[in-house]
């Protein structure tokens, strides 16, 4: 049977049925069939899978077979449900007809079309980036097409033009750079052209350009220095966001020796006879960095000639005398403590060298009550022969003594036995020399020019002072001595000079006893930094330095030779509102803010997480009590150490 015997036959039964006046409601209901897919007056594409589907009611007659036609392709299929992804182009009529046993026939059409895969190709523009449509002229990045069919399936034989509401055609490629744009806001037309002549076409408007004022350094643009968003980011007072993010200075790099970015600073500091820069860890590659950069800065630009550890101050005088000599490692190891023996902190030591070839020495100095580099070796022969001008039994005993003393961070237990054991005559012996030094002044000089007779007094008192540290003394005597002894460098050693200070946050600490821990109780007594305040008031300018996220080395305590992990998950916490400068790195002073709704957040207790060898806590102060300004690195990782 033809197709178009079919139909003549399906008309009659319709007529026939049409004419049966005889029909009453008991009678079964007739057979039918309905199209479900595809819909009526759908488009599709040359190639694409069509899904025919039908719904058959057979009453009380049985289905003999379904037959689907074309009235362009003829048959094209013999079940209920298939797939066909070979219809020719153009308008095609369907037709599924379904036969029964009783030689009844029924049937059902829709109307489709099938058109070149191009004629209704979906064209997008794509950027280099889906958030932004703002560039750089310097990025290495493009605009590209996409090209599918209406199913998605790519389609790649065409060609482009793009233009241009500024610049004009700019491209006939499926590619074009960002640098070759023109500064402006560019409204981008794109047309694509396919080999049937058939075009189609995209619009993307309102793509922003811009000069790279940074191009061609290595300071990062504004688009570079962003930070990595955090989806999960404690909440933060909205004001204070958009405070933080309006009024932080951008610090473009860790590294570069291009100082531009880094001029806001000459407003905070270039008046201070003493900068304190604190760090959140001892072990903090970034915060190294940034540290080195900056002491660069201050030394070149602002006339700061002296940079001052938590490190030991006798190894560190001598260290300098001989800096010159020495290799770059063993001045290193000479001057610092090994907590920093790192690839930035060799990098720091290799400049402080190459400034004593010049007329502008930077020089190195150290203020900590503890032995902390090789260089404490040759500090009790240093004693002995001191003592030995004014009285050799003496200068033969102290010798013993101090050999063992100095073996603290050689034999660290042996030693901690030694002086626990031996507290109080150790005591009577450090004070010993202390007087003897003071009391011989005269009969000395003769015999030591007087620099080195005042750093002798000062290591003799530094050396007292560690007694009490090994012995487990608080922070408070080793603080009130690191304090006296950073006061005696810029009153007495470096007198003419401005010093940079290199210490752990809570050491330089301007308010230690107001800051509270999670109980609510006192955390601290009093610090190096009130010391300091107290003697330098307004010369002194004081920087804590903070990380968002990341990972810290820890040397020492429970957490010796491991990772601290900064995790930040209290909202409004110091950390958490510092991110929200959306930058990687960046500076905010305090010292000049007068509170408002923005910039409350320094004059309110907020919370940070103190990172120290022997435990993570959180603490709660007024940020503007304890620092005059907060270096922020976004993301901190624990260093390159060179042991």
């Amino acid at each position: 049977m033809t197709y178009r015997q079919m139909l003549i036959n399906i008309l009659l039964i319709i007529a026939f049925q049409c004419c049966n006046e005889n029909v009453n409601s008991n009678e079964e209901l007739l057979p039918s069939i309905t199209i479900t897919s595809p819909a009526n007056n759908s488009f599709f594409s040359f190639g694409e899978k069509i899904n025919f589907s039908a719904s058959v009611v057979n009453g009380n007659n049985n289905l003999r077979q379904v037959t689907w036609f074309s009235d362009q392709d003829d048959q094209i299929g013999n079940s209920t449900s298939f797939n066909l992804s070979s219809l020719s182009l153009g308008e095609h009529k369907i037709t599924v007809i379904a036969e029964f046993e009783n030689d009844l026939t029924i049937s059902s059409s829709v109307k489709i079309y099938v058109e070149e895969r191009n004629k209704n190709a979906i064209v997008n523009i794509i950027p280099p980036e889906y958030d932004s449509l703002w560039y750089y002229n310097s990025e290495s990045v493009s605009f590209h097409v996409s090209v599918t069919d209406t199913v998605g399936n790519p389609l790649t034989n065409f060609a482009c033009k793009w233009i241009s509401s500024l610049d004009g055609l700019i491209s006939e490629n499926k590619y074009f750079s960002v640098s070759i744009l023109t500064a402006g806001t560019h409204h981008l037309y794109l047309t694509v052209i396919f080999n049937d002549s058939t075009i189609s076409k995209d619009t993307l408007r309102n793509v922003v350009i811009e000069n790279d004022p940074y191009a061609g350094t290595d300071l990062l643009n504004d688009k570079n220095i962003i930070n990595k968003f955090d989806p999960n980011a404690p909440t933060v007072n909205e004001a204070w966001k958009e405070w933080t993010r309006l009024n932080s200075h951008t610090i473009r790099s860790l590294v570069s020796s291009n100082y531009q970015d880094l001029y806001f600073f000459d407003d905070y500091v270039s008046n201070a006879r003493i900068v304190q820069m604190g760090e959140v860890s001892h072990g903090a590659d970034n915060q190294n960095k940034a540290r080195v950069r900056l002491i660069k800065y201050f030394h070149e630009q602002l006339g700061f000639d002296v940079v001052a550890f938590e490190s030991g101050f006798y190894e560190a005088y001598f260290s300098d005398q001989i800096i010159t000599t020495l290799s770059d490692i063993d001045a290193m190891r000479n001057s610092i403590a090994s907590r920093w023996y790192t690839s930035d902190l060799l990098e720091l030591m290799r400049y402080i060298k190459s400034t004593h070839l010049t007329g502008n020495p930077l020089h190195v100095a150290g203020f900590d009550v503890k032995p902390s580099t090789v260089g404490i070796a040759s500090r009790p022969g240093f004693f002995r022969d001191l003592i030995n001008i004014i009285d050799q039994e003496f200068a033969e005993e102290f010798f013993a003594i101090d050999t063992k003393v100095v073996d603290y961070y050689r034999y660290r237990p042996t030693a901690v036995n030694y002086v626990q054991a031996n507290y109080y005559y150790l005591c009577q012996k450090y004070d010993q020399l202390i007087q003897l030094i003071e009391n011989n002044y005269t009969t000395l000089s003769d015999h030591y020019d007087a620099e080195l007779l005042s750093v002798a007094l000062e290591a003799a008192k530094s050396a007292r002072e560690a007694i009490n540290n090994i012995n487990g003394n608080t922070y408070y005597e080793r603080d009130h001595q690191m304090a006296k002894t950073i006061i005696y460098l810029a009153n007495e050693l470096y007198a003419n000079e401005k010093i940079i200070i290199w210490a752990h946050n809570n050491h330089v600490l301007e308010e230690p006893e107001k800051i509270d821990n999670v109980y609510g109780t006192q955390m601290y007594s009093k610090m190096m930094g009130k010391w300091l305040k107290e003697e330098f008031g307004d010369e002194l300018y004081t920087i804590g330095t903070f990380s968002y996220r990341g990972s810290v080395y820890a040397g020492e305590g429970i957490y010796a030779g491991g990772i601290i992990q900064i995790e930040i998950t209290r909202p409004n916490s110091l950390e958490a509102i510092l991110y929200n400068s959306r930058k990687k790195y960046c500076y905010i002073d305090l010292s000049n803010q007068i509170e408002n709704e923005g910039n409350g957040w320094m004059f309110y207790k907020t919370s940070q997480i103190y990172l120290h060898s022997d435990g993570i806590y959180t603490i709660f102060y007024k940020a503007k009590e304890q620092y005059d300004g907060i270096l922020f690195i976004d993301t901190e990782n624990p260093p390159n150490f060179i042991w």
